[in-house]
């Protein structure tokens, strides 16, 4: 008995050991899939592991900031310049990716950083030997810049220089505007500021004042619109001018006019949170001819409004000639300034034009975008 137990447990011992030889035989080998970065730091690798033979695999390189990803190698060997390489599991694997640093997003972020400290000559060297790498046409400030062509290199050139006007610089000459006039035959009395020079405050109930208060806030405007004329817009060519520069020039007339004052043309150019204009500033000019207020021996007949005009009438004692028209003696004008009234009891004024009284004749109709 007890032998053919020993014979039984045998056997089933061997049996045993026959299946798991079977069964490990038949089982797929497994590798390894390892991946080193060069240099180190520039990425990360997602994709590595342990595989069975013959599953294909996928390996993703990862650039970080600063950098750009150039290849794979296996064994020495270059075998791909995709992010992303596939392979077929085989036996163990080493690869190694392989990376640049990426010198265009170096040197915008160097670039950038300067023009926020508005170090603009440091900020222009950056963005000059940015601009003919590969991809600078995608960036803002060099694609707007156009960095391939003569006019890019123009504004770059211009920041490597420094010429560039900020918003301190334009409130600067905003404050220190010189009464020219030209155009005009009466000159305006002396003003310390424009500060001092700004209109009251435009709220409807002045709209309801009599003719003589209605006539001197009117005025007052008209000085303030002839003051900002005077712009000192030839400091301004050719230059590179911070957008909240030029938004000053227009925020001093957005309280008053329902159109701002101050036009600007030319291409735009942003990088970070800074903001270019390569401009030319245009003033109203000689568009603003209700500077027939400031005429010799002008006598004001009357002042009213209505719900969206005010209306002026105006004398004159003597004939002269103004803005091209010829004015005569002892006959009526009248300003028709358009009003825009607001829900919070301010308005703004319009467009407005000139009209002879006797014989109905509109002489000039000037619209406030035309600024």
């Amino acid at each position: 008995m007890f032998f053919r137990k020993s014979i039984i447990s045998i056997f089933f011992t061997v049996m045993l050991f026959f299946i798991i030889t079977v069964l490990v035989a038949c089982a797929p080998f497994e590798y390894k899939v390892k991946a080193e970065i060069d240099p180190a730091g520039a990425g990360d690798i997602t994709g590595i592991g342990t595989y069975h033979e013959g599953e294909e695999v996928t390996l993703r390189a990862e650039p970080k900031e600063g950098y750009l990803f150039d290849y794979w190698v296996v064994d020495g060997e270059e075998v791909s310049t995709e992010e992303s390489c596939k392979l077929t599991v085989e036996n163990d694997i080493k690869l190694t990716a392989h990376f640049s640093k990426d010198e265009l997003h170096n040197l915008m972020t160097k670039a950038e950083a300067a023009l926020k400290e508005k170090n603009w000559e440091e900020a222009g060297s950056y963005l000059e030997k940015a601009r003919d790498l590969p991809g600078a046409e995608d960036e803002p400030i060099l694609k707007g810049a156009d960095a391939k062509n003569a006019s890019g290199e123009e504004v770059l050139n211009l920041l490597k220089q420094g010429k560039v006007v900020t918003r301190d610089q334009v409130l600067t000459d905003l404050e220190s505007l010189e009464d020219k006039n030209e155009g005009l035959i009466h000159e305006f009395p002396p003003y310390m500021s424009l500060e001092e020079l700004r209109p009251a405050e435009p709220q409807v109930d002045l709209l309801e004042q009599g003719p003589e208060e209605l006539l001197n806030w009117f005025k007052d405007l008209s000085k303030w619109r002839n003051k900002l004329r005077n712009f000192p817009v030839h400091q301004y060519y050719e230059k590179l001018v911070l957008e909240e520069g030029l938004d000053e020039i227009q925020a001093r007339s957005k309280k008053y006019l329902e159109r701002s004052l101050v036009l600007y043309f030319g291409d735009k150019w942003d990088t970070g949170d800074v903001v270019f204009r390569w401009v030319v500033v245009f003033s109203p000019g000689p568009l603003l001819h209700d500077g027939l207020f400031w005429t010799p021996d002008i006598k004001p007949v009357d002042a009213s409004a209505d719900e969206d005009k005010v209306l002026i009438s105006l004398e004159l004692k003597e004939a002269f000639s103004f803005a091209g028209y010829d004015f005569e003696a002892e006959e009526q004008y009248q300003l028709i300034y358009d009003i825009y009234r607001k829900e919070d009891g301010t308005f703004k004024v319009g467009n407005y034009t000139i009209k002879d009284l006797e014989t109905g004749e509109v002489l000039e109709e000037v619209s406030i975008s035309m600024f």
